[in-house]
């Protein structure tokens, strides 16, 4: 293994996130442009983002779609709130439930190590496959990160049952191979719940292919492109690396 370290700079916090990689040549052991991307947005926007979710309705369950032994406070929704401006972090209004976040895919794990320490009291989830998440575990533990880090496979259901209904769902530069495609908004479907936000990072390489999964996934889901004055000045690349904010088409009004 050839491992190296990558140190990300936390914006108005003191200290940095530690990042281990592994460059031997398997995918998803290094930091890549558009989770640092991604990360520098969360760092603006991620109470804003659980607050309103994708159209002020929030990021807490419905009535309709919470679990059956999910807690009441689950799903009490407040009043829709004023879309949130760049560099906002409100406080979240329900403050009494906590916030689940879940990254699929995670690697290195950056994404959402930045997440947890973004907002520190929501409970954050890193997810990856087997042969991945030693690397994703050994830089939560370097970080002392409150996440936690758990095997998540798109192609087996049995693995999604735990992190269902969160109010957020992270994915990075998960977008490039086709045969992943569907595995991976079967499994997006399988945790949302109808007011969950999804905010994928994606850089553009064969734009042909990659094209297929946003049709795809428009099938399912709604989502829309975050401009780039929504995200942070210095880590941004328009027409190579886009952020994505989708919920799930619940009427055929959403069609």
């Amino acid at each position: 293994m050839s491992t190296s370290a990558y140190e990300y700079e936390l914006n108005d916090r003191v200290g940095t996130v530690t990042i281990g990689q592994d460059s031997s040549g398997l995918l998803g052991l290094t930091v890549w442009d558009s989770a640092l991307v991604a990360a520098k947005y969360l760092e603006r926007r991620l109470s804003a983002l659980v607050e309103t979710g994708f159209d002020g309705r929030g990021t807490f369950p419905s009535a309709s779609s919470s679990p059956p032994d999910a807690p009441a406070a689950a799903s009490a929704q407040s009043a829709a709130p004023t879309p949130p401006t760049p560099d906002s972090q409100p406080q979240l209004q329900n403050s009494q439930t906590q916030v689940r976040i879940v990254e699929l895919g995670s690697g290195t794990g950056l994404l959402g190590i930045v997440a947890a320490r973004v907002l520190p009291t929501a409970n954050v989830t890193l997810t990856d496959t087997e042969r991945v998440i030693p690397l994703t575990l050994q830089n939560v533990r370097i970080n002392k990160s409150t996440a936690t880090v758990a095997q998540l496979d798109w192609t087996l259901p049995e693995t999604h049952s735990l992190h269902r209904h969160p109010n957020l769902i992270l994915v990075s530069d998960c977008v490039y191979d086709p045969i992943t495609f569907d595995p991976l908004i079967n499994t997006l479907n399988s945790l949302c719940h109808d007011n969950t936000l999804i905010l994928i990072a994606y850089e553009r390489r064969v734009f042909d292919t990659e094209v297929i999964f946003f049709k795809k996934l428009g099938q399912h889901f709604r989502f829309r492109h975050v401009q780039p004055e929504e995200m942070d000045p210095r880590f941004r690349a328009p027409d190579e690396i886009y952020l994505f904010l989708c919920t799930r088409r619940i009427s055929e009004s959403d069609f």
